[in-house]
């Protein structure tokens, strides 16, 4: 006979913890750049891979889940772990803006400097709050005792594509991969 989980049991299944640390990511994102008053695309979504690889063609914010593995960040496999210790995630989140684009027929005519300038300034201040909103999930997060949580973070552009470029948080953080609790069986 099976057990139906509360709906506060359900909401802390370790296996989903994965997922609840990329909303808990995203969440952040979007209340650092809200605290600043700057405005993030409508389309916004999770992911599971593929920086880089997220089609620019329209502005977007993704939360792309790159690689989990045992271990607190930076320890990549390189130290046997308990086998209920630490689990670390790396994300790819990628702000894709549109940018100044040569004009006229071919493409003959650069964008003017003034545009380019403000469009770095504009990237500059979206590299800075994703890193924020970055960091900000990581001290929210609830770490087991004694790991000491912290992360591993950087911020950098891809190049351009279509008239779009994104500027991509990487950010790498642990997450609580404890004893499961059996749900269904």
């Amino acid at each position: 006979m099976t057990e139906t989980p509360t709906e506060e049991e359900e909401e802390h299944i370790a296996p989903d913890e994965l997922f609840l640390t990329a909303e808990l990511l995203h969440e952040s994102i979007q209340d650092a750049f809200n605290g600043y008053g700057v405005m993030l695309p409508d389309r916004q979504y999770i992911t599971w891979g593929g920086r880089g690889d997220s089609v620019h063609d329209c502005e977007q914010l993704t939360i792309s889940i790159e690689q989990v593995y045992t271990g607190m960040p930076g320890e990549q496999a390189n130290t046997p772990q308990p086998c209920f210790g630490t689990n670390t995630v790396a994300f790819s989140v990628e702000l894709v803006r549109c940018i100044p684009t040569p004009t006229g027929k071919g493409g003959g005519r650069p964008p003017e400097a003034e545009k380019i300038t403000e469009m770095a300034r504009t990237q500059s201040r979206d590299a800075m709050i994703l890193l924020e909103g970055g960091m900000n999930a990581i001290q929210a997060q609830d770490f087991l005792p004694g790991t000491g949580g912290g992360g591993v973070a950087d911020v950098a552009p891809s190049p351009p594509q279509g008239g779009y470029q994104a500027i991509i948080l990487t950010i790498i953080m642990p997450v609580y991969a404890g004893p499961t609790k059996t749900v269904g069986v």
